[in-house]
């Protein structure tokens, strides 16, 4: 188990407005498709657990995205304690979260896979008073602040969500870093 301290690392306010608003437009000119439960082929829809529009940056039109979450990545798994075995990067994903969109708690990773998810990344990109609801929230009680431009890394593991929005538009990034099983 992890201490409260080192649960997550998060820096506030760290993406500037104007490279949010950026990268909103270049999330909103993607091939959006409808967000589904699990990784890949396996992935199916439940809009009981999940509900949510979603799509996926280029590995070169968006190089310049993955190369910066790569570092904040690196920052928080060192300056947490974490030093988690990180390999690769997956494909940064751009959600959308309308109203009544949701997704319940959930973990990112399994500990049994080769190349499993060990670290994962959320950008806030909407402004909070954008929108009603659509809370992240981690199982375990911490505060987790979503001011725009925030930055969110924490443990692939940790059972996690976002509420229910009740109005507006809510906006992030979602990112995960993996590698060798834990076990």
């Amino acid at each position: 188990m992890l201490k409260n301290e080192n649960m997550f690392w998060f820096w506030k306010s760290e993406i500037p407005a104007i490279v949010c608003d950026n990268i909103v437009s270049r999330g909103l000119e993607l091939t959006e498709e409808q967000a589904s439960v699990g990784e890949g082929e396996n992935g199916i829809v439940d809009e009981n657990v999940r509900k949510s529009r979603i799509s996926w940056f280029d590995t070169e039109k968006d190089a310049w995205l993955y190369h910066v979450l790569w570092g904040y990545m690196v920052r928080a798994n060192t300056n947490a304690g974490w030093n988690f075995d990180i390999k690769e990067q997956q494909q940064p994903q751009f959600t959308v979260y309308d109203k009544s969109f949701f997704y319940d708690f959930h973990e990112d990773a399994s500990y049994h896979e080769d190349n499993m998810r060990k670290l994962s990344l959320v950008v806030f990109l909407s402004e909070t008073t954008d929108y009603d609801g659509g809370n992240f929230e981690f199982r375990e009680p911490a505060e987790v602040p979503a001011e725009k431009g925030s930055i969110l890394v924490f443990p692939s593991f940790l059972y996690h969500r976002v509420t229910p929005v009740e109005s507006g538009l809510r906006y992030s990034l979602v990112n995960w870093f993996t590698g060798p099983s834990l076990v």
